[in-house]
């Protein structure tokens, strides 16, 4: 399998992994054509054939939050208490505060009403389930200096996983535009998108048939997987 449809299979899934507790993004404008590059990081990569979130009872309250230790329930999502004290915005002036915040809540929302079972699984009769210890994204500086470097490289082929350890990715790609904060809209639907338009398996398991699925939810996978 090549590193391409490896990396373009995990995309998805990046969203919807619910282990996943932070990720930071960065933007490039390039040229050739002229477009803007959206690259965001998160703090896990998904493995082959993982369960991508559990299904079950979004969280009521905080003993039902069981994946890490100290964590408790904040608006359906778990969320780590070293996390939830910690401060989100970073200070590097190259991405603004505004385009930070855009993400990290439009992440975060998307992932409430994935664990309330409120988002289609493609063109099916039915929704995904609900999800059990789904937790919270917070918005991590280290991981924005990451997505920096690759997005500056204007590419949209994988980076090598080596440059990266235990960092998933997802990648866009859009016309050029100056409010950095339709850019990082226009990314986050295009990734979550994926989800309405083909659907995944009712375990929630990233199986390897999903590399070769044509259109497949991979993208989606990385930002609702279970953090």
């Amino acid at each position: 399998m090549t590193p391409a449809i490896v990396w373009e299979r995990r995309r998805a899934v990046k969203l919807a992994f619910g282990k996943n507790t932070a990720f930071g993004c960065h933007y490039a404008k390039c040229q050739g054509p002229d477009r803007i590059v959206i690259t965001c990081m998160y703090n896990n990569i998904v493995p082959d054939n993982a369960v991508i979130y559990e299904k079950g009872t979004a969280c009521a309250n905080d003993n039902e939050c069981t994946t890490y230790p100290q964590s408790k329930c904040d608006q359906s999502l778990c969320q780590l208490i070293k996390c939830y004290l910690a401060p989100t915005m970073c200070p590097s002036t190259e991405m603004t505060d505004a385009a930070r915040k855009k993400v990290l809540d439009m992440h975060n929302w998307r992932r409430s009403q994935l664990a309330l079972g409120k988002i289609p699984n493609g063109k099916n009769p039915y929704n995904c389930p609900t999800a059990t210890n789904m937790y919270k994204m917070v918005y991590d500086c280290d991981l924005e200096n990451s997505a920096l470097a690759y997005a500056k490289q204007c590419s949209l082929a994988p980076s090598d996983v080596a440059t990266r350890p235990d960092e998933g990715e997802n990648v866009h790609s859009g016309p050029l535009v100056t409010d950095l904060e339709k850019g990082a809209e226009a990314a986050v639907h295009a990734w979550w998108g994926q989800i309405y338009r083909n659907g995944l398996n009712q375990q929630m398991k990233y199986l390897i048939s999903l590399a070769t699925k044509p259109n497949g939810p991979r993208a989606f996978t990385q930002t609702g997987a279970k953090s």
